[in-house]
């Protein structure tokens, strides 16, 4: 997938930003790790103006169950 640049800046497109929705899995088995890797992420993603409506986020049990999710 390739983002269009708004005045030559790297950041998406505003229509891209306002439209793309984002699948977030995490695992429940090492939740110190887990929580502060989505946060990391979901701060990054508000960084970039992609509202939390756009969002979703599974956990899982364990590493193993994350393809299934």
């Amino acid at each position: 997938m390739s983002f269009s640049a708004v005045n030559g800046s790297s950041r998406p497109a505003l229509t891209m930003r306002l439209t793309l929705r984002i699948g977030i899995v995490m695992s429940r088995f090492n939740l110190d790790i887990g929580e502060g890797l989505l946060s990391a992420c979901i701060a990054e993603l508000r960084k970039h103006d992609v509202p939390d409506s756009n969002l979703l986020l599974i956990t899982v049990p364990g590493a193993l169950e994350i393809p299934l999710a």
